[in-house]
């Protein structure tokens, strides 16, 4: 995913990479969750911007 590089754009490339760690160590379905609300995240700032 590209996520990480999403969210080093709002600048903190170091909590990116902390995000992904802790994705690539979850169960299958939460994952799904949490990237649902990565992009609810990235459309609000969107939004925002």
């Amino acid at each position: 995913t590209n996520s990480g590089v999403e969210l080093s754009k709002g600048g903190d490339r170091s909590e990116s990479k902390t995000i992904n760690h802790s994705i690539s160590s979850i169960p299958g379905s939460d994952v799904q969750a949490r990237m649902e609300n990565l992009r609810e995240y990235k459309k609000q700032l969107q939004a925002e911007s």
